[in-house]
């Protein structure tokens, strides 16, 4: 009960905090409104009720505007009882008075209403009174709101019989209108920070002489007849134009001071006029003083809009300078006659150019010449031309010059429509070198240099330099035996040597046309070109196994290990890669179930493997009627604020029998039977769903399978997940493998330019550890990298990972995509990451993988262990 009534006491001081306008505002419209309202009441010449000029209204209108609308209540009560003390000043009667103030204060809140309605409808990036069309909606509602005003104040008036209605009516309408039509735009402007402006000290001077100027024109023309009333208004318009709003304003006060003392004191051409009353003469007066407003008042608007927007653009364009100034790419541009237009200083770097190359007009061919004498043109001076200029070309293009001490410059051009052009020079000689170095490493085996299993699945594909493929082939998977035995007994260095060694004695048997691979572990494979017969494979593959069954030298140690081999023929066996891959490997497995040191050609009987997949499949198929899948989630770190920033979900089949399934025993199977699609559906709604109750700001992973890009609809699931769950697409992010893009690339690239444009992250999983062709991060929309753990397990122990974990990172930096570290498991590898730049990692160091349940428990922890005066967590 405490806590509620404290909650409520809280409310009310909130609600009063905010109704409560500052206290010089409150102070300014309490003086103002009480000056304004005495003077135009002392003019009065009906009772003290009726003033037939009336200012106030127009500084509660500007309150109004420039406050928030929970402060118009507050604002509303002080103009109120201002009106009521002005009234009762000047011998108003208090019910009379009050009744009046009502009316008064009513007009600037109908105005205020009126312009906050057409700014909804007619919402502009500018002053309200900078617009025509707003000026007249203005000037409108001004006479609404007086003629409103003015029906209830003069019936008011009229029922008390205080003063005549019709009479009353007319003053009352024209006063306030005219009233807050002068006062309301002289005050908005000197308040709008858009159209403030200084005047120097120097030009002081000239608005006195203006000042004096309009005066006396003003004094002068009021000693004549009405023809002369006007004479003043061009020297007011050129004060404006000389002086901006402070001259505007300096000068209709030279032109009013004059008018009013004239006409208040019975002189002048407005008091000249026959037939003219003592209230005509005032109304008369404020649309004279209306018309010198409106003569000065959009002229000096229009000149402040105009000198505030050549600050922009000036700021703008500094901006622009130090921007290209400090561009790491170097800038020119060129005229139509090839004469330099502009360049920054990075240009000049880049090229080493004299101070007279680098000035406005000086000529392309001399930039030519100066690079064809140092030796970076090598196809001579025209052809160096027509590359740096692009002539003939109306297109945009790029060329790249390779400089005499190595570095490759890349030229962009992009052509200007006067026949100019302009172009950028980057220096990416290192770019190029960590990208060729990428793109070995993703299609290379690290360890032996061979190529890797995709390179090899994509080689297989691709008829081989020399005789084709028309020839039966044959694939041979090979095994190192007993390479388990010598990397436990003397270490891993040693048996990455051995590796090393098997992997060059293969490429000594291999024959030209041949391809060799390390697929992973301790299997090889090899592609064995121009085959005549089967008699052919076997003796290869006796050559092979007798070519590794010779002792090695390992650190001054004699080691013996052999080869088991299976062997696939096409087309015998199959003719795809992919099939011919599993019935060597097939082969492999059944040769070395009888024995270390032979081989084993694919037989249709060795399928007895597939009646346990087809069993497995039964499994699955139940499992996924039965509901005995899980989501398990693993933390990922985000190294810039130390926060876990994301979950990867991953699947566990909670099987009746064997108990909790890793999904490596039973995703191959799925994939290979098409159930990954039901699984998938399912893990994509249930982790979006359990995300969605999540904290705000974490990420759920969640890993796509080819399959589902293949056959799956994959765009509309993952609409439906995210509309079932409510989760903000930016909170979900995909990943894929390598192998997801080898099939159908225009197809998935359309998929996941489809993903991207929903808002959903997508990441490159297991980068490389597949091919990992550059061209894929170049041609698909990734927001992410993850690197494979394979290179953070050795990140601390073999200079080889750190270097592609750096050069990876590199390459991620330069193409503004994030870095995901897979396999973290010692502070040691968190601290090089960090200072490598990576930006997430993911590992046991972090956490392992739990339950959904517990991602709010273990946020919160996290969160607990990041306040001050608490450790870091760390999972």
């Amino acid at each position: 009960m405490a806590e509620e009534t404290q909650a409520g006491d809280q409310k009310w001081i909130s609600v009063i905090t905010a109704a409560a306008p500052p206290l010089s505002t409150a102070l300014i419209l309490f003086l103002g409104y009480f000056v304004a309202a005495a003077f135009a009441l002392s003019l009065t010449a009906q009772a003290g009720y009726i003033a037939s000029v009336w200012l106030a209204g127009g500084i509660l209108l500007v309150a109004f505007l420039r406050s928030s609308v929970a402060t118009w209540p507050v604002l509303l009560v002080l103009a109120v009882i201002a009106d009521l003390a002005a009234s009762l000043l000047v011998g108003g009667e208090p019910i009379a008075a009050l009744g009046v103030a009502v009316a008064d204060t009513a007009e600037p809140l109908i105005v205020a209403a009126a312009m906050g309605l057409y700014r909804d409808r007619r919402a502009e990036n500018m002053p309200w009174f900078a617009s025509g069309r707003w000026m007249i909606w203005f000037a409108l509602a001004c006479i609404l709101a007086a003629a409103v005003a003015a029906s209830f104040g003069s019936g008011w008036l009229a029922i008390l019989g205080e003063a005549p209605f019709a009479s009353t009516w007319q003053t009352w309408v024209v006063a306030d209108a005219v009233g807050l039509m002068i006062v309301a735009p002289l005050l908005f402007s000197w308040t709008e920070p858009a159209l403030r402006q200084t005047v120097s000290s120097a030009r002081m001077w000239e608005m006195m002489a203006f000042s004096c100027l309009i005066g006396g024109t003003s004094c002068f023309a009021f000693t004549g007849g009405l023809p002369l009333l006007f004479l003043a208004f061009p020297v007011l318009a050129l004060m404006t134009l000389r002086l901006g709003l402070p001259g505007a304003t300096a000068g209709a006060f030279a032109i009013a001071a004059p008018a009013m003392w004239f006409t208040l004191h019975g002189t002048g051409p407005i008091s000249g006029v026959p037939h003219f009353d003592w209230l005509e003469r005032i109304q008369f007066l404020q649309l004279y003083l209306l018309a010198a407003v409106v003569c000065a008042l959009p002229i000096a608007i229009v000149l402040a809009q105009r000198e505030a927007l050549a600050a922009r653009l000036r700021q703008q364009g500094a901006i622009s300078n130090a921007a290209v100034e400090n561009m790491t790419q170097g800038l020119c541009a060129f005229d139509a006659t090839n004469r330099l237009i502009t360049c920054n200083r990075r240009y000049a770097e880049l090229y080493g150019l004299p101070e007279e190359l680098t000035t406005a007009g000086s000529l392309l061919a001399d930039f030519v010449a100066l690079q064809v004498a140092a030796g970076n043109c090598r196809d001579g001076l025209e052809r160096c031309h027509a590359a740096c200029s692009g002539e003939g070309n109306s297109e945009p293009g790029s060329t790249e010059l390779a400089m005499h001490d190595g570095r490759l410059i890349e030229i962009h051009r992009t052509p200007l429509e006067d026949g100019g052009w302009i172009a950028t020079h980057e220096d990416v000689t290192e770019q190029r070198r960590a990208s060729r170095q990428i793109a070995y490493l993703a299609s290379h085996d690290e360890l032996t240099g061979l190529i890797n299993r995709a390179a090899f699945r994509e080689r297989l594909q691709t008829p081989p330099a020399s005789g084709g493929r028309s020839e039966d082939f044959a694939i041979h998977s090979i095994g190192v035996d007993r390479f388990k035995e010598v990397h436990d007994t003397l270490g891993q260095a040693l048996g990455d040597e051995l590796l090393r060694q098997v992997g060059s004695r293969l490429r000594k048997v291999a024959r030209d046309g041949d391809v060799v691979a390390r697929l992973g572990g301790d299997e090889f494979a090899i592609f064995q070109c121009c085959m005549e017969k089967r008699e052919d494979a076997g003796a290869f593959a006796a050559q092979v196994s007798e070519m590794l069954a010779q002792p090695y030298q390992l650190d001054g140690q004699e080691i013996m290990v052999s080869a088991t081999i299976g062997i696939a023929l096409a087309p015998l066996d199959g003719t795809g890669a992919v099939e011919l891959m599993k019935k060597s490997e097939l082969a492999l497995h059944r040769a070395k179930a009888d024995g270390p040191a032979g081989f084993r050609f694919f037989e249709p009987g060795m399928d007895a493997q597939l009646q346990t997949r087809r069993v497995l499949e039964a499994e699955l198929r139940a499992a996924i009627q039965n509901g005995e899948f899980e989501l398990y989630y693993q933390p990922i770190l985000n190294l810039e604020t130390n926060s876990i920033g994301s979950f990867e979900a991953l699947i566990r089949w909670r099987h009746p029998t064997r108990g909790l399934v890793e999904p490596a025993h039973f995703i191959p199977a799925a994939e290979a039977t098409g159930l990954i699609l039901p699984m998938g559906e399912w893990a994509m709604r249930q982790a979006c769903r359990e995300a969605a109750a999540w904290p705000p700001g974490p990420k759920v992973a969640v890993n796509l399978s080819p399959v589902q890009f293949q056959k799956g609809n994959l765009i509309a699931m993952v609409m439906s997940a995210l509309a079932a769950s409510e989760l903000p697409p930016a909170r979900l992010q995909l990943e894929i493998t390598e192998s997801v893009l080898l099939g159908n690339t225009d197809a998935v690239r359309a998929a996941l330019v489809q993903l991207r444009a929903l808002g959903v992250g997508i990441s490159l999983d297991d980068f490389g550890t597949g091919y990992s062709s550059l061209s894929y991060l170049s041609t698909f929309p990734f927001d992410r990298i993850k690197i494979d753990r394979c290179f953070v397990r050795d990140l601390c122990a073999r200079d080889a990972s750190l270097a592609i974990v750096q050069a990876t990172l590199e390459l991620a930096n330069k193409l503004g995509m994030a870095t995901t570290a897979e396999g973290v498991e010692t502070a040691e590898q968190l601290a090089i990451l960090r200072a490598e730049g990576c930006t997430d990692i993911q590992g046991y160091y972090i956490g392992r993988p739990f339950p959904g349940r517990g991602v709010v428990d273990m946020l919160r922890r996290h969160s607990l262990a990041e306040r001050p005066g608490r450790g870091r967590a760390t999972g």
